[in-house]
């Protein structure tokens, strides 16, 4: 099975796609992942090789298109910057539409993130709670996909979760936006589950705290259960 992430810093944060493909290789999945990660960037930007009216040069299309050159992809993981989807929910459909069509996955995967840590200042400049921004981020992860016919990966809601079932469990990084190591380790989780439809039963290349992983687990089965269940 072959794998493309494309998202910027909430995908590349403690190597995401290696945890992920780590963990799928560790439970007898043959499996190749692919990035193409850049901080802040925005889907449609990766557009750009794509797109005359854009800037035709750009690397990170470029490393796109050189992937696509040598290999079709299985599954394809896209993850917006992290406030576009609330804030111009048009331009990320248009991202996620372009990206989807250009690269033609067999199966493409939303990667729903999270709203920000209680005391960001992007929740302060925006009135929202870390509560509402998961929410609205959440809804329009769903409504696109609708639309392009993907699915989601709910992190966004097991980070929610987790932090009501288990709030010393530190998800975020300390600048209230970035996922810590533990919230790197629910994305991965909430992929796998996704993806093959069951938790992994191997967890050892995670290299968590036994009792830590079994909390996310649980947390991470739960809600994707759920979602699937809708």
């Amino acid at each position: 099975m072959n794998i493309l992430f494309i998202g910027n810093s909430y995908t590349y944060f403690s190597d995401l796609p290696t945890l992920f493909g780590n963990l799928c290789r560790q439970n007898g999945h043959d499996i190749r992942v692919d990035s193409v990660t850049c901080g802040g960037r925005k889907l449609y930007e990766n557009l750009n090789e794509f797109c005359t009216d854009l800037n035709p040069n750009d690397d990170y299309a470029k490393k796109i298109a050189e992937l696509l050159d040598e290999m079709e992809y299985d599954v394809l993981f896209l993850q917006e910057q992290s406030c576009l989807p609330i804030l111009n929910p048009q331009t990320f459909l248009a991202g996620v539409m372009g990206l989807s069509s250009v690269i033609g996955a067999w199966r493409t995967v939303l990667y729903a993130t999270w709203g920000r840590a209680d005391g960001s200042d992007t929740l302060t400049h925006y009135g929202w709670t870390r509560e509402s921004m998961t929410k609205g981020l959440h809804e329009s992860y769903c409504r696109a996909a609708e639309i392009v016919h993907a699915e989601v990966s709910p992190v966004g809601l097991c980070f929610a979760a987790a932090a009501e079932k288990h709030p010393e469990i530190d998800l975020y990084d300390p600048d209230k936006s970035h996922p810590s190591y533990a919230g790197s380790c629910v994305a991965a989780l909430c992929h796998y589950k996704t993806v093959f439809g069951e938790m992994p039963a191997d967890l050892s290349t995670l290299k968590l705290d036994d009792a830590v992983a079994a909390k996310l687990v649980a947390i991470v089965d739960e809600v994707v259960q759920a979602e699937d269940g809708e």
